[in-house]
C-alpha cells in the first residue's frame, strides 16, 4: 500500500527518515510531504512514532488527465468508495489543490467528490446513501487536485499529528509541537541522543512547555502516539486490524519502558509564574514530569551560579 504523510515546509527529509526507521520502503520526497510504501502494521508503528508529519493518508487513485469538474466526477464516481463506506457511517471530505486551472475554489471540489461517493453508495446499496458528518465522521476521505493531475486518498491518521494530546492551554505565542520536535531534532543535543547519552538541555524561555516536553519525548524514547493513543482515524475503519495494532502498541511501550530507566535531565526557565503552571501540567499530562526541572527565572538577571557546571546544550523559541 502506498502511504502519503503530509509535513510543513523543509521537514521532508526528517519525515522521510521517520519513514525508513519504522520499515517504510519505496520513501520518496514529494511535495508537501513523503510517498513511502508500508504494511498495515508499518502504518501503525509510523503513527505512533512520527513526531514531525502532521497526517497520514492511504493513496486511494491517481489520474493525471482531469481537464475540468465533469471529468474529476466522473472519475471519483468509478472509485470503489463501498470498500470503506457504507450507508451506517458518515464520512467528510477534504481539499487541497495548486494551480488546477479548472478550480477557483476548493468547496467546488469538495461538493462534486461528495456528490461522486454518495452518487457511488447509491448505486451500490439500492438508493440508500451515507451521511456528511464534518465534526466526527467515521471516515474521512481527501483529494489533492495539482495542475491537471488529481490524487484520492483515504485519510489514515485523522486529527492533526501534532496534536499530541497534552496541551491544556497556551501562552499566546505558541510553538506547535511537531516544529519544536523538528527544532530539537535539527540540534547538536539530538546527536547526543543517538548516541544513548543525551545530554542537559535548557530551554531558558520554555513558556507552556512544548520544546522540554517534546526533548522528554525524544529521550525517553516515547512515541507521542501513546499519549493518546485512541484518537486515530485508522482504529474506525474496516481494514483495522486490532490484532496487529495491540502488537504494534506493545512493541511501543516496551521501547518507552527502555527509554525511561536512561539518565535525562531538562530545565525549563521561564519569568511567567501562569507559564510555568501550564508547562508542569502539561508535562505531567504527557508523563515526562520526572525528567523535567521547572524553575522561575528572569533570563536577563541569570549569573554564572544559575548555569550547571559542564557542556551542556539550550534550544529555546525566544520571546
Amino acid at each position: 500500500m502506498i502511504y502519503f504523510a503530509a509535513a510543513a515546509a523543509n521537514q521532508n527529509d526528517l519525515v522521510a527518515q521517520e519513514a525508513r526507521d519504522v520499515g517504510a520502503t519505496e520513501v520518496h520526497l514529494v511535495n508537501g510531504g513523503v510517498e513511502f510504501e508500508a504494511d498495515l502494521a508499518t502504518a501503525y508503528r509510523f503513527c505512533l512514532h512520527t513526531r514531525i508529519a502532521t497526517r497520514l493518508m492511504l493513496g486511494i487513485a491517481q489520474d493525471d488527465a482531469i481537464f475540468g469538474p465533469d471529468e474529476f466526477y466522473e472519475a471519483s464516481m468509478q472509485l470503489p468508495w463501498e470498500t470503506w463506506l457504507d450507508p451506517t457511517k458518515t464520512f467528510t471530505v477534504t481539499v487541497t489543490s495548486m494551480h488546477c486551472p479548472w478550480l477557483n475554489k476548493s468547496t467546488f471540489a469538495a461538493i462534486r467528490l461528495k456528490d461522486a461517493i454518495v452518487d457511488r453508495l447509491k448505486e451500490q446499496h439500492e438508493g440508500e446513501r451515507p451521511s456528511v458528518e464534518f465534526e466526527h465522521p467515521d471516515v474521512t476521505f481527501h483529494v489533492h487536485l495539482e495542475h491537471d493531475e488529481v490524487s484520492w486518498y483515504l485519510d489514515f491518521s485523522g486529527k492533526s499529528l501534532h496534536q499530541r494530546g497534552y496541551r491544556v492551554g497556551d501562552t499566546g505565542a505558541v510553538l506547535k509541537e511537531n516544529l519544536a520536535a523538528a527544532v530539537l531534532m535539527r540540534s547538536d543535543w539530538y546527536k547526543t541522543v543517538l548516541d544513548g547519552n543525551a545530554a542537559l538541555l535548557l530551554d531558558p524561555f520554555c513558556g507552556s512547555g512544548t520544546i522540554p516536553i517534546e526533548a522528554a519525548l525524544i529521550a525517553s524514547d516515547t512515541a507521542p502516539g501513546l499519549i493518546d493513543s485512541n484518537r486515530f482515524a485508522f482504529l474506525k475503519l474496516d481494514m483495522h486490524d486490532p490484532d496487529i495494532w495491540e502488537e504494534v502498541l506493545d512493541e511501543a511501550y516496551e521501547r518507552q519502558k527502555v527509554g525511561r530507566q536512561r539518565p535525562i535531565s531538562i530545565l525549563a526557565w521561564d519569568n511567567d509564574i501562569e507559564a510555568l503552571r501550564l508547562s508542569r501540567q502539561h508535562a505531567k499530562l504527557a508523563g515526562v514530569d520526572t525528567f523535567i526541572t521547572f524553575e522561575k527565572k528572569d533570563f536577563t538577571t541569570i549569573t554564572q551560579a544559575d548555569v550547571p557546571e559542564g557542556e551542556h546544550y539550550a534550544v529555546t523559541d525566544p520571546p
